[in-house]
């Protein structure tokens, strides 16, 4: 089944933010495997915590220091005894275990994940993706071959 669509204005919405791991204390009670994750998204969102079923690829020592990205403007959902403040991403694998999404480099705490998109010739600037979008949106045919 293809993916659902995504309005623009629903999309810049959503704030995806690099934030670099604090502390994971265990969670024994936790119906599944989990870890509870503290995260330190930066002066302007401060430090968030939640709870993640990511205990098959790394120890939760393993975390610590490391950046990650999280979704930090969902309600806070009570996950137990935890109160989850953002969500933390991640891809899963056939086996149903968890990669999460990292940055290739370190980049500030609070950093937003870009928009861009890549083409043949160049990456696109978050005003010509909005462009494209809109063009796409309305059912322009030329958006394809037409420069930015």
């Amino acid at each position: 089944m293809p993916p659902k669509t995504v309005s623009w204005h629903n999309f810049e919405r959503v704030e995806l933010r690099v934030g670099t791991v604090d502390a994971v204390p265990p969670f024994p009670e936790a119906r599944k495997p989990a870890y509870i994750i503290d995260v330190d998204f930066g002066p302007e969102i401060g430090c968030k915590q939640t709870s993640a079923q990511v205990t098959d690829n790394d120890s939760r020592h393993d975390r610590i220091g490391r950046q990650v990205l999280g979704v930090v403007n969902f309600p806070t959902k009570q996950i137990g005894r935890i109160r989850s403040e953002f969500l933390l991403t991640g891809f899963y694998r056939p086996d149903g275990s968890v990669i999460l999404s990292v940055p290739d480099k370190d980049v500030p705490n609070g950093a937003k994940l870009g928009e861009t998109s890549c083409s043949s010739r160049n990456s696109l600037t978050v005003p010509q993706i909005k462009y494209f979008f809109e063009r796409t949106r309305l059912g322009s045919k030329s958006h394809a071959t037409e420069p930015f």
